[in-house]
């Protein structure tokens, strides 16, 4: 029987390695496949309960009154202003600037401009 030569390049350049290179890269490439594997493993096994809850959860979402507010003021600025109008919004509201809300924190947008007042001034919340 005569030799198979191997096509492509790949093939071409592993039979010339030496078997000691070829080992290393092998022994490598499983160590990196299975450290894949199991850091795979280990998030499916995680996240899998909240995955769930999302799949299960999807189908009978409804949007609060909140949010129906919002619908409602939004379709209603739509029908009430001209096309090219530009919407500015407050997001500084007394909700998101409770002490335990992450927009009143100090070193926040928040914090900073509401938290502290004016100069010579106590906080303001």
């Amino acid at each position: 029987m005569g030799r198979v030569e191997a096509s492509g390049l790949v093939p071409l350049i592993w039979t010339r390695l030496p078997a000691v290179t070829r080992g290393l890269l092998a022994t490598g490439a499983l160590v990196l496949l299975l450290t894949v594997g199991m850091q795979g493993s280990l998030w499916w096994r995680r996240n899998l309960p909240g995955l769930d809850e999302w799949a299960r959860a999807a189908s009978d979402l409804r949007p609060g009154p909140d949010m129906r507010d919002l619908r409602e003021a939004l379709l209603w600025i739509r029908q009430h202003t001209e096309a090219d109008a530009v919407l500015a919004p407050n997001a500084f509201t007394p909700e998101n600037m409770r002490r335990n809300h992450w927009g009143a924190r100090p070193h926040t947008a928040g914090g900073a401009l509401l938290l502290t007042g004016p100069r010579g001034t106590p906080p303001l919340i």
